[in-house]
């Protein structure tokens, strides 16, 4: 099961998730929960690029890490669920492999778990104060800032 935790692109932390991840491993599941840089130090386009990475480094090293990657669910909560829907996408689609310019990591998801997916980025709430960096048209003219720990 790799989870990847919620808040709203900008806030959070994996470890908020614990308690959740750990009611799978107690059912005998093996739990990877994943993180990825937050706005504004990045912006959404990195943070897929984030999870991206680490699956990568989950498929590399995947039997040194004791996990079957043959089996394996994906999860998220709220802009988790939304980074985990970029995710299933991409690994799906060779257009948008293509557009992002970024190569499946070879893991098969046989199910995902969406919970409470953040979809409506154009709010005039809270939202608002990070709209532009999601949907920003400028973000393409940034220079790409890979996530070091798992550029190895």
């Amino acid at each position: 099961m790799i989870n990847i935790h919620g808040g709203g692109l900008f806030a959070s932390y994996k470890e908020v998730n614990a308690h959740y991840n750990y009611e799978w491993a107690r059912m005998g599941y093996r739990v990877v929960s994943i993180s990825y840089r937050r706005i504004p130090e990045t912006t959404l386009w990195h943070q897929i690029d984030d999870v991206m990475a680490a699956l990568w480094y989950l498929a590399r090293h995947t039997q040194a890490l004791g996990l079957n990657l043959d089996r394996c669910y994906l999860t998220g909560d709220s802009a988790g669920a939304l980074l985990s829907l970029f995710v299933l996408s991409i690994h799906g689609s060779t257009a948008l492999q293509h557009t992002f310019g970024i190569q499946p990591s070879g893991i098969s998801f046989r199910a995902c778990g969406l919970i409470s997916i953040m979809l409506d980025t154009q709010r005039h709430d809270l939202m608002r104060a990070i709209r532009d960096q999601v949907t920003d048209t400028h973000d393409q003219g940034k220079p790409y800032v890979p996530y070091p720990e798992f550029n190895s």
